[in-house]
């Protein structure tokens, strides 16, 4: 399992995605990608900031085309059993001096608990968290 972080799913959804992104996520089996609850919240939550008109209810029926058909069945929610690894990564990220935010140690929690790896252009934000990172960015597509 891997799960596409939120700059994935975003990048994916522009009108001309990179191309290394596209031929990573083509290289895969679509039944290994997933999305978290937390990356769902964050594509909504990107759209209702948009100021109203058409490009936002556009940007948000793309949004809700995403999480409702192309990722249906495919959400994995945040939940209580991801408490213990969300409090270890805080904990142990604050500790070394190098804080994470709250929506990237659920994400990272989330990873942890379903053994899954994480595919994200911000390496640095989610730095020695015990979860495989993968950037669609540079790596090769058979990775």
């Amino acid at each position: 399992m891997i799960v596409l972080d939120t700059n994935v799913v975003s990048e994916l959804m522009q009108p001309s995605p990179d191309a290394n992104v596209l031929a990573w996520v083509d290289a895969r089996d679509v039944s290994d990608l997933v999305i978290t609850s937390v990356t769902a919240a964050e594509l909504r939550a990107g759209a209702a900031l948009l100021p109203r008109g058409r490009r936002r209810t556009r940007i948000a029926d793309l949004v809700d085309s995403v999480i409702g058909e192309t990722f249906a069945g495919a959400v994995v929610a945040f939940d209580v059993n991801c408490s213990p690894h969300y409090a270890d990564i805080v904990s142990r990220r604050r500790a070394a001096g190098r804080p994470i935010s709250a929506l990237d140690a659920q994400i990272a929690a989330t990873c942890r608990l379903h053994g899954a790896g994480l595919a994200t252009r911000n390496q640095r934000d989610f730095a020695k968290i015990d979860v495989e990172l993968i950037d669609p960015w540079v790596a090769k597509p058979d990775r």
